[in-house]
């Protein structure tokens, strides 16, 4: 199995297969290299299967999470270029209203699945798509949050993928026996790095329910659907009680300061516990650590491929 979800479950033939169809429904209406698809979607089958759509399609995806106000899509949409905004068919009033001119499809509307439906299941090639594809055209883009100010738009080329997930994956011993837990918000770049690592090493991807980032219900549905792999905030880490989650080999927290007490009740029993660092910037991940009880709290060393550089007060390089 590749994705199990509430509403269902996919292999990787049926995946491969559905993802294809929808991706030559997007290079039908012309969207490929080069073009921004900005997909407004709750974490579900769908949403993983559109992702791999957009992608196959050579386009940028763009995702923006439906639970944000209006005037912030609105912006997303506007600064990304975008040339099409897929989401759902109760959402595009809202969606429609915010993306102005450019066209908004319904991706559970019947017509536009019967069209997907007829068209052809086989592996997309260059051949396909409407323009050539090349490893420094732009993956995604994941726009900051904005704490700052206003969020920024951070464009990631297909060139610093490969790299960070195949580190992650090895790092992580991520295998294809493994159950990776996709909770992360689908605006945010570790959802990528989750489905990332679980995909290149052909294991499962187990889908949390939208609406669900935390606590018992998240908690029930990790032993419930056996899952290895949890890369969560610690804030939302620590909503959960660890006891019982035996199937659980494999912690990564990230995205916000950990406190040795979360390392304490999580890293028992054999479990190992990695703390997680990296901006936008630098493609989901720049360091990483394994952590253990009552010790020092570090995020780890520079993964592979990325260099790491201590300033000192005037920015200088320190020994």
């Amino acid at each position: 199995m590749a994705v199990v979800a509430t509403e269902g479950s996919l292999s990787y033939r049926e995946l491969d297969a559905v993802s294809s169809r929808w991706a030559r429904w997007l290079i039908g209406r012309g969207v490929g290299p080069g073009d921004a698809v900005v997909v407004v979607l709750p974490r579900s089958l769908m949403s993983v299967v559109v992702l791999w759509a957009v992608a196959k399609s050579g386009a940028t995806f763009v995702p923006v999470d439906p639970g944000y106000p209006a005037e912030r899509v609105q912006f997303m949409v506007a600064d990304s270029g975008a040339v099409m905004c897929l989401s759902l068919g109760s959402s595009v009033p809202t969606v429609a209203a915010a993306a102005g001119s450019v066209p908004v499809v319904a991706v559970d509307e019947e017509s536009i699945v019967a069209q997907v439906e007829g068209l052809s299941s086989r592996p997309v090639s260059y051949a396909d798509r409407v323009r050539s594809l090349e490893v420094s055209d732009a993956a995604w883009m994941i726009f900051t949050s904005g704490s700052t100010g206003r969020p920024k738009g951070v464009v990631v080329p297909h060139s610093g993928v490969g790299g960070v997930i195949s580190s992650a994956r090895e790092q992580f011993a991520v295998e294809s026996s493994s159950r990776m837990l996709h909770v992360g918000s689908p605006s945010f770049d570790i959802s990528l790095l989750e489905l990332g690592a679980a995909f290149s090493a052909g294991a499962t991807v187990v889908v949390a329910p939208a609406g669900v980032g935390g606590g018992p219900e998240l908690a029930d549905l990790i032993v419930a659907q056996s899952v290895s792999h949890v890369l969560m905030t610690p804030g939302a880490l620590g909503t959960m009680d660890p006891a019982g989650m035996d199937s659980v080999r494999v912690v990564i927290a990230g995205g916000e300061s950990l406190a040795p007490d979360l390392v304490r009740r999580w890293a028992v029993g054999g479990r190992r516990f990695f703390n997680a660092y990296g901006p936008t910037e630098t493609t989901i991940l720049a360091t990483s650590g394994e952590l253990v009880p009552d010790a020092p709290v570090v995020i780890g060393s520079a993964i592979a491929g990325v260099g790491a550089f201590v300033l000192d007060e005037r920015l200088r390089p320190v020994p």
